[in-house]
């Protein structure tokens, strides 16, 4: 082979280019080997532990405080819920507190007592009312009734020991009331 064909193969090798997976594989192979340096290649003990993080006992103190404080603070926030649902809530909705619920409910059951009393009361004097009312609007009322008032003068006459003087004033007396 000639100079000139040797050059000829390089420009038609140089114009290869490889598959795009190939390409993919062939990086992420290369990125993932990980670096084993040889015996002639100096590596020092930070270059070694560059990607590593070194705790100290301050790091380990200042991380459990963190932590604790970050415990410390949600109880803190559960506990003031919790005031606020079980002590604060009765105040500003009175229907959450059963005992008052129940004192108010007794007190409504008194108070429907009560009114059961004051209406029976007054079913009463109303019966008692209607009567008198019919008694004095009929034409001759039951206490100026002669058969009533002649009842009532023998009941009196039977009771009462009788002089003729007396019981001929009483006589005088109903008869005059019955006119």
């Amino acid at each position: 082979m000639n100079k000139k064909e040797i050059i000829k193969n390089l420009e038609r090798l140089q114009g290869i280019r490889p598959d795009k997976n190939f390409s993919q594989k062939s990086r992420l192979a290369i990125i993932q080997t990980p670096f084993t340096p040889t015996l002639h290649e100096k590596v020092t003990f930070d270059s070694a532990t560059a990607g590593l993080h070194a705790y100290t006992v301050s790091d380990l103190f200042s991380t459990t405080f963190r932590t604790v404080m970050v415990a410390s603070a949600t109880l803190a926030v559960l506990a003031a819920i919790y005031f606020a649902i079980v002590q604060l809530s009765p105040l500003f909705l009175p229907g959450l507190n059963r005992d008052r619920i129940v004192a108010e409910a007794d007190m409504i059951n008194s108070t429907i007592n009560v009114q059961l009393s004051h209406l029976q009361r007054f079913e009463q004097t109303s019966k008692e009312s209607a009567a008198a009312l019919k008694e004095i609007t009929a034409n001759n009322p039951s206490h100026l009734n002669e058969t009533i008032i002649k009842d009532e003068q023998e009941k009196i006459n039977s009771l009462v020991p009788s002089s003729d003087n007396t019981s001929q004033d009483v006589n005088d007396i109903l008869k005059a009331i019955s006119q």
